[in-house]
């Protein structure tokens, strides 16, 4: 089987989404309120019990905040808190209740997890023992119809899966009706009938769940296997009251070693003659779509694919043959043809892995046995003073390399670190294997988050880095993440940065060892005193990352350069910047746009001094808000740059746009001013929070993700003002909570009511 990928919220979101994209929306034009009690089959109350609330025609759930289907608030990329499913927990008297809830015909799902002591939400793992409690149907909402519901056990029926799962991933949902489609076409099938009668699901630990309260009859299962190639099955049981009725495993219909890879029976007549078809390579599924009206987008993917094929499963199609079938049972055909086709070529890559894993183990073998009969092994010195000789010209070595990469999952698995650090050096510069490959496998296992670094991998990528085909992985993955850093490696890495080589990445790598940002500092003094303008400038551009690093800048990429850039930019520029600071003074809105516009693309600001300020102020009060957007990234990325970095005039502009009438400059000033100041003052981190506060809604999800790093970089000053706002009660308390949680990623402290 193959390794199997955890399965996220964000996953389950994708999975659901692609299941129903068929769905319509909820009207919001007016509102009522869903009351309810959870009873047992005693008529005593129910706590802790979960109560879903969807949308009766589709069976989807509806989003907290914004009632939307759970699976349109998805496509349409809101934020999170817009896209959580609504559901509530019942009290201590087993009550319920929804607010708000727009006019509509609803469907409630009940269950609660006998085994754990608190519910981690709705997609997260919370125990393998389930209760049912029931479900309503045809919930009607109105502005003068609230409806109280009693919720009570469908049944008394037990039904234990045992999927015997090697991870907590698996998905399951049950249905009182059956899903729509084959397993092999996903989720496709999963909407419908499937769903609109859904009474419970799972994120199944190890693949077991027993579920307790099912009704008498027949009730279907569907399983998804979130992994690096997801896996779908299905099956169903017949429950009877007083017994347990237990499923044990079933295989997943995917390309796994332990999957199932032939149709079921009913469709192999279908399968046989779309074989056929399809071997002919007479375009047979292009000509299927056109003639039964199917608009399949390719470029959405898998996923994207399923959701496209939903609404068209159920139609008859009649075949060359005169045979008449489903358009779901034809592509469920096709989709076996290619896993049988798909599995004749894994089966050919494991005889080659086989035949490679057998001259891996005899030349291993031989080796030992020659390494017995020598008896003492004299370790060869290796110097890395001269990178060019570091790798022999062995073609022995080579092949011996060649080999252990052809099998190297395995051979991590069983060969010594030094023992394959040593055939990757011997053998590195004759291999045939991706050399890319090798450099980055090295980095990841021996010298990324290791501590220390294995020392013979960190010589091996260093040696690598001065070869051009290579370079950047052996920089990535060697050079500014290896802990602690040679004096070797930090000499290249200063060289590097000057030849304005990942500037950035060598200043993280620099902050990843903080004990050795010293000797960096000092082996670049000497370009910092250096007789050469361009070389001392390309030094003080290099300790000006550094030092945002240090401070927490977001956007440090910005001062990336290279003594080429800051020659070119002499070149084209030294003798204009009193033209340029005249146009910022007193130019037109036009002039100015174009002229920020040329800055931020040729990096000009590389020759501004504090005289500019005036310029940058004079455009921050421009009529145009895209000059005000431009101010306040020239003066925010400046600071990366400049000497400015203490200039109170520069942090007292870019508050003052922070406060702008028009929200576009708002939001940008704080992500491309205010996020790039070092050192960031209470008044900076401050104003941050308020327009985030204020804002919330209005905020884009990847810039309110930026504002989280920013604060929890600050976390300190965060704290304090969000703690005094808490104390203060000038926002809302549920709207600081979540601020404070997702920036801190803790809990806000309680607040005693006055």
């Amino acid at each position: 089987m193959q390794k199997r990928v955890p399965l996220s919220a964000v996953l389950i979101f994708i999975v659901v989404q692609i299941c129903f994209a068929e769905s319509s929306l909820l009207s919001k034009s007016d509102a009522g309120t869903i009351t309810g009690k959870v009873i047992d089959a005693k008529d005593k109350p129910v706590t802790g019990v979960v109560v879903i609330l969807c949308e009766q025609s589709s069976g989807i759930p509806v989003c907290k905040e914004t009632f939307r289907l759970f699976t349109d608030a998805f496509l349409t990329k809101e934020g999170n808190q817009q896209k959580e499913i609504y559901f509530m927990v019942t009290d201590d008297l087993g009550c319920f209740s929804f607010e708000k809830v727009p006019v509509g015909e609803y469907r409630l799902v009940a269950q609660s997890w006998k085994d754990v002591e608190e519910f981690k939400g709705i997609f997260e793992k919370n125990g393998k023992e389930i209760q049912l409690h029931g479900i309503a149907e045809h919930v009607r909402v109105s502005a003068e119809n609230s409806p109280n519901i009693v919720l009570r056990p469908l049944g008394i029926g037990v039904l234990q899966i045992n999927e015997d799962a090697p991870n907590d991933e698996t998905l399951l949902v049950i249905s009182s009706s059956p899903t729509r489609a084959d397993p092999i076409l996903g989720f496709a099938g999963w909407g419908g009938a499937f769903m609109q009668n859904m009474i419970g699901g799972n994120r199944m630990p190890k693949g077991k769940t027993t579920m307790y309260g099912l009704p008498e009859g027949k009730v279907y299962l569907a399983m998804f296997a979130a992994d690096s190639v997801p896996g779908w099955t299905e099956g169903q049981a017949e429950i009877k009251p007083n017994t347990t009725t237990v499923v044990g495993y079933i295989p997943f219909v995917n390309s796994w070693s332990n999957s199932r890879h032939e149709p079921p029976e009913h469709l192999v007549p279908v399968f046989e003659e779309v074989k056929q078809l399809i071997s002919q390579k007479d375009n047979f599924i292009f000509n299927l779509y056109q003639n039964s009206g199917v608009q399949i987008d390719r470029s959405k993917g898998m996923w994207g694919f399923m959701g496209q094929l939903g609404p068209h499963l159920a139609k008859e199609v009649e075949l060359p043959s005169g045979s008449k079938a489903t358009f779901g049972e034809v592509m469920a055909a096709a989709q076996y043809v290619q896993l049988q086709r798909t599995m004749e070529r894994k089966k050919e890559q494991w005889e080659k892995r086989d035949e490679a894993m057998k001259k891996f183990s005899d030349r291993r073998a031989a080796k030992k046995a020659i390494a017995q009969k020598e008896q003492v092994r004299i370790r060869e010195t290796v110097d890395t003073s001269s990178p060019s000789s570091f790798f022999p010209d062995d073609v022995q070595a080579g092949e011996e390399l060649d080999e252990l990469w052809a099998v190297k999952n395995h051979a991590f698995n069983t060969v010594s670190s030094e023992e394959i650090l040593e055939i990757v050096r011997k053998g590195f510069r004759r291999t045939s294997a991706k050399k890319d490959d090798i450099i980055r496998t090295i980095g990841s296992k021996f010298i990324w988050n290791k501590r220390p670094s294995v020392q013979s991998a960190v010589d091996i990528l260093y040696c690598a880095s001065f070869e051009p085909d290579v370079k950047y992985n052996a920089f990535y993955y060697g050079l500014t993440v290896a802990n602690p850093k040679s004096p070797e490696v930090l000499e290249r890495l200063v060289e590097l940065a000057m030849q304005g080589y990942g500037v950035g990445r060598i200043a993280w790598g620099i902050l990843v060892v903080q004990t050795q940002r010293e000797e960096f500092v000092n082996l670049l003094k000497p370009y910092l005193n250096s007789n050469d303008s361009t070389e001392r400038q390309q030094a003080q551009n290099v300790m000006r990352v550094i030092e945002g690093k240090s401070s927490g800048v977001y956007s440090t990429g910005v001062g990336e350069t290279n003594p080429e850039d800051i020659e070119k930019v002499k070149k084209d520029f030294g003798d204009k910047l009193g033209q340029i600071k005249q146009i910022l003074l007193t130019g037109t809105s036009s002039l100015r746009l174009m002229e920020l516009e040329r800055i931020c693309s040729v990096n000009t600001c590389m020759l501004f001094d504090d005289t500019f300020i005036s310029g940058i102020q004079a455009c921050a009060q421009d009529k145009n808000p895209k000059v005000r957007i431009k101010a306040a990234e020239v003066a925010g990325y400046y600071w990366i740059w400049g000497d400015t970095i203490t200039n109170p005039k520069i942090t007292r502009l870019l508050i003052h746009l922070s406060e702008d009438e028009v929200q576009e400059v708002r939001f940008a000033t704080v992500e491309k001013g205010l996020f790039n100041i070092p050192n960031k003052t209470k008044d900076v981190i401050k104003r941050i929070i308020d327009i985030t506060l204020t804002e919330k809604k209005e905020i884009p999800e990847k810039l309110y993700l930026r504002i989280q790093y920013v604060l929890r970089v600050n976390g300190d000053i965060t704290r304090t003002i969000l703690q005094e706002y808490l104390n203060e009660g000038e926002y809302g308390r549920g709207i600081i909570a979540r601020l404070y949680r997702d920036a801190l990623r803790s809990e806000p402290p309680i607040v005693e009511k006055k």
